[in-house]
């Protein structure tokens, strides 16, 4: 392959007409905004269509609030998330599941609650009785990993329907490792079980964003992520452009080298192993 190439993303504003961003590694860690990101996706949006496209588990107006509220120039149309995804499959169950009257196991936190909210389901605290295990779940570096696997174990021979309404597995958060809903799917899926995954990198998501701007190319929209395996794959898959960060989940490749070219050749390293090349790489601010 050729050499990665680093881009600053404010240099690519002639190549691109769309860009979808990711959130968290991108313009938040934990509770905190990264520095002059906001200001440089205002610079943007202020020439060209802008998107948010997370695996966060919560509606689209929830998120769509949080960005307003750090500064982000948006619009409610202009979110899209994985729990918008799992709420669309949740109210037509019937169809996309093949389940008339669900009847919801929700495992998760409770500020994760507000993604049931105004759909017309039922809920139960029974695992034994539910028809849908939703996850919402994530847990921090230094819980119980193995808190919840009876749950899991039970819900895997009753062969009950899970929605993972965030795909991510691990994320990095302030120093630490936080273990998301993805991860703990993928131990329910090694029990047996069955897991629906409602955010990137399956395409789902994606062709909801693309659908709202079939009138542009693809080769001119841009997907701009920290993670490999869920924004740049993604984004490969349905065949748009993708720019890696270096914040993110793109740090554990690169953080022990204080030299710039040094980290790209890691970047580059890495995303040969995995076979997940993304377009170019890049900064939102310098």
């Amino acid at each position: 392959m050729n050499k990665l190439e680093f881009k600053p993303l404010l240099s690519t504003l002639d190549d691109y007409d769309a860009y979808l961003f990711d959130l968290w590694g991108v313009i938040i860690e934990g509770v905190e905004v990264y520095a002059n990101v906001v200001n440089a996706i205002n610079q943007i949006a202020e020439r060209r269509k802008v998107f948010f496209v997370s695996n966060a588990p919560r509606p689209n107006f929830a998120s769509f609030e949080r960005l307003k509220s750090w500064g982000l120039q948006v619009t409610a149309g202009s979110v899209y998330t994985s729990g918008e995804v799992a709420r669309q499959m949740i109210s037509s169950s019937s169809i996309s599941l093949n389940i008339d009257r669900p009847l919801i196991y929700h495992l998760g936190a409770d500020r994760n609650d507000e993604i049931l909210s105004n759909i017309d389901c039922k809920l139960t605290q029974d695992i034994t009785h539910a028809n849908i295990l939703l996850l919402t779940l994530y847990r921090d570096e230094g819980d119980d990993l193995a808190e919840f696997d009876a749950l899991f174990e039970s819900a895997a021979s009753r062969n009950i329907v899970c929605i993972c309404a965030n795909p991510d597995t691990i994320i990095p958060n302030l120093g630490k490792n936080r273990y998301c809903s993805g991860y703990f799917g993928e131990k329910l899926e090694k029990l047996g079980g069955r897991v629906i995954y409602t955010g990137k990198p399956h395409a789902e998501i994606f062709n909801q964003v693309l659908s709202t701007i079939s009138e542009i190319p693809k080769h001119r929209i841009l997907m701009i992520g920290d993670t490999l395996d869920t924004d740049i794959i993604g984004a490969n898959n349905v065949g748009i452009h993708s720019a890696l960060v270096m914040t993110g989940n793109a740090q554990k490749f690169h953080a022990w080298s204080q030299d710039f070219d040094e980290k790209l050749s890691l970047l580059q390293e890495a995303a040969t192993r995995a076979k997940i090349i993304p377009t170019f790489v890049t900064a939102l601010v310098k």
